[in-house]
């Protein structure tokens, strides 16, 4: 992975073939055209988890349709950082005797067991 300087407060991440830009909003100094470095951390969460969730998904067959992922968190002071993140997981389609195993394959996302202590993470499951 590389990162290089764009323009302003633009950088560029570069990993393989795959590009991704970020950027501050404009009363950050920014150009506000990407997600901040902030926005990114918290996205990568869930979209840690929806890969996982994906993988169970795909190997049990099932439609992902309506799935998706409301995050909340909380910005706490001394030292300034994220907390109290709270993934709830819209989940459809997912049997009820399969629940166990979902659950359990979603709490493999490596991004959400690197940062779970530090942001206090939790996951709550809604089957629809």
């Amino acid at each position: 992975m590389r990162l290089d300087f764009i323009d302003n407060m633009t950088f560029e991440v570069t990993n393989g073939p795959v590009k991704f830009r970020c950027d501050q909003p404009k009363d950050d100094g920014g150009d506000g055209n990407h997600p901040n470095p902030s926005e990114m951390f918290i996205a990568s969460i869930s979209m840690c988890a929806a890969t996982y969730a994906g993988f169970f998904y795909k190997r049990e067959g099932l439609s992902m349709e309506g799935f998706n992922i409301d995050i909340s968190y909380e910005v706490l002071e001394k030292p300034r950082r994220y907390g109290n993140v709270t993934l709830k997981i819209y989940s459809p389609n997912v049997p009820e005797k399969k629940r166990k195993k979902y659950e359990k394959m979603v709490g493999m996302c490596i991004v959400g067991k690197t940062v779970h202590e530090a942001v206090n993470l939790k996951e709550e499951f809604i089957y629809i």
